[in-house]
């Protein structure tokens, strides 16, 4: 139970859009590194300051948005979505699972 639950539906739309907003900065945050470095970050610190002022927080629970490479050339990063439940970064429809941006290339 959080501070959404007591406004409805709406905020965490809001809180949605805002994920989706963080995790589209981050991956272009990531890219960006990518072109620069050869490879990959570890971790999304290793794009600030460079790239980012700060790692985006998630709006559904203030933690670090989630990232996971997987190899040299592909990458995850994921909030918890509406559920507020991590779901391992595992994608779902409307309020279930975490929304996710997945990057292979």
């Amino acid at each position: 139970s959080g501070l959404l639950d007591n406004y409805g539906h709406y905020p965490r739309v809001f809180a949605a859009t805002i994920a989706n907003l963080r995790l589209i900065r981050s991956a272009c945050a990531v890219e960006r590194y990518r072109l620069t470095h050869g490879e990959l970050p570890r971790t999304l610190d290793d794009v600030v300051p460079a790239y980012l002022d700060a790692v985006p927080a998630d709006p559904f629970d203030g933690q670090p948005l989630r990232y996971a490479p997987a190899g040299a050339a592909a990458y995850a990063l994921h909030s918890i979505g509406m559920n507020q439940t991590d779901d391992g970064g595992q994608p779902g429809e409307h309020r279930s699972g975490d929304i996710v941006i997945e990057v292979r290339q």
